[in-house]
């Protein structure tokens, strides 16, 4: 395989204000390992799967707010 072949053609973004369980969706749809988060059209952070393993572990029920938007989910629900 070839590393255009494995590359995607436009990253995954979501914007701040969103739900961070939306970012992680899109992750996953995507088959990618990161995020880019948007604020206003500028992207302010790169939320990737260690971030979201991190979160996990540390909180062990709930992931946090990872772009400063105020939203966090549980996981149990």
């Amino acid at each position: 395989m070839l590393v255009d072949e494995a590359m995607t053609v436009a990253p995954v973004t979501c914007q701040a204000a969103e739900s961070p369980r939306i970012g992680v969706e899109r992750m996953l749809r995507s088959r990618v390992g990161s995020v880019i988060v948007h604020r206003d059209d500028t992207p302010v952070r790169t939320v990737t799967t260690q971030h979201i393993i991190e979160a996990y572990y540390d909180l062990k029920a709930e992931i946090p707010d990872l772009v400063g938007a105020g939203r966090s989910w549980s996981l149990n629900g």
